[in-house]
């Protein structure tokens, strides 16, 4: 394949990705949920749907599961870094006043959300651009991964925040 087609295929990827997020807030929008819990539902269930398309969109590459990093038993002591990174600023900005069941909700949310980001961007993107060669799948993910956290901007998000989770995203 042609880098400028993996190119364009990644960057297709990218805008697949921000579309799932997208619909969810545009709905969440229209409807005027506020209830914390159902937004974290119907964000999840948004991104369970879009781990789905990207199941269908594997299916339909020349990859296989285990390229995308789907292997059994394959969850080494990485692991806990990116635990630990990712629990500090929940448990920061933790909400003493969470149900039981708003907590499994954003749960649910936060689960779905890692599965698709991952499956995408550390996933099949990455299995094109390393087509090109290991250096550009490694930056050009990275690069990707933290632009598409840009679309905050769109939501109302402070540029200011919106550039540090770009930075934090990109370096992840």
């Amino acid at each position: 394949m042609k880098p400028i087609t993996i190119i364009r295929k990644s960057v297709l990827l990218l805008l697949f990705s921000l579309i799932i997020p997208t619909s969810a807030g545009v709905y969440l929008s229209i409807k005027e949920v506020t209830d914390p819990m159902t937004i974290y539902l119907i964000n999840g269930c948004a991104m369970l749907a879009g781990c789905l398309l990207l199941l269908f969109i594997i299916q339909k590459s020349r990859f296989h599961l285990k390229e995308i990093g789907f292997r059994k038993g394959s969850l080494g002591m990485w692991i806990f870094p990116i635990l630990i990174i990712e629990a500090i600023p929940f448990i920061a900005g933790f909400n003493k006043d969470l149900t039981v069941s708003s907590f499994l909700a954003l749960c649910f949310f936060m689960v779905c959300v890692g599965l698709f980001e991952e499956g995408i961007f550390r996933g099949i993107l990455f299995q094109y651009l390393k087509q090109i060669n290991l250096r550009t799948a490694i930056w050009g993910s990275a690069v990707l991964f933290g632009l598409g956290h840009a679309a905050n901007l769109l939501s109302g998000k402070s540029i200011t925040l919106t550039i540090a989770q770009i930075l934090f995203a990109f370096l992840f």
